[in-house]
């Protein structure tokens, strides 16, 4: 029943996801913000939280057709053990997936103030919906805050790890070493 009043107090918009929402709360804070009046956060609730939890939004991808985006946020971390992160995915017809991070070769960990994070990917025309947010893996409490959405140019690198994998060649080379 938590769970349920902790969705109902959050702005509208936003609500918990994950692996194991179950084993978080999430809530606005009017007493620990970076701007504003209040910020979101996702904190632990057992003993030992199985997976993951996300506070996020989905939208239509429309706006930003063929174009690079970068998402920045503002984000506070009290002891986190395992890692947080903020997120961003580009989803295609047919729930496909096409960019994604999730700061996984980043992460937020221990203690610390108010940072700016960001994350910057590719939205491909056929892209249906756009999905972000504030992620938190084991114990810990995480605030975001000062969300925004840029358009970039195509000279600003994107943070998809899968894009900082070695490029496929176009025929196959050093056949006899």
């Amino acid at each position: 029943m938590a769970l349920i009043a902790e969705r109902e107090a959050m702005a509208e918009g936003w609500f918990i996801a994950g692996k194991d929402p179950e084993d978080y709360d999430i809530g606005t804070d009017q007493k620990i913000f970076h701007s504003g009046s209040q910020s979101g956060y996702i904190r632990h609730k057992v003993d030992s939280p199985r997976s993951f939890a996300t506070l996020m939004q989905i939208f239509k991808a429309g706006v930003y057709h063929g174009k690079r985006i970068k998402m920045t946020a503002f984000v506070k971390a009290e002891k986190i053990e395992h890692g947080a992160g903020l997120w961003l995915r580009v989803d295609g017809p047919r729930q496909t997936m096409f960019q994604f991070d999730n700061m996984s070769d980043r992460p937020i960990k221990g203690t610390s103030d108010w940072k700016q994070y960001e994350i910057v990917l590719d939205v491909p025309p056929e892209s249906v919906f756009i999905a972000f947010g504030v992620l938190l893996q084991g114990k810990g409490r995480v605030w975001a805050d000062d969300f925004v959405f840029t358009e970039v140019d195509k000279l600003t690198p994107t943070t998809d790890p899968s894009r900082n994998e070695k490029p496929f060649f176009d025929k196959p080379i050093n056949l006899s070493f």
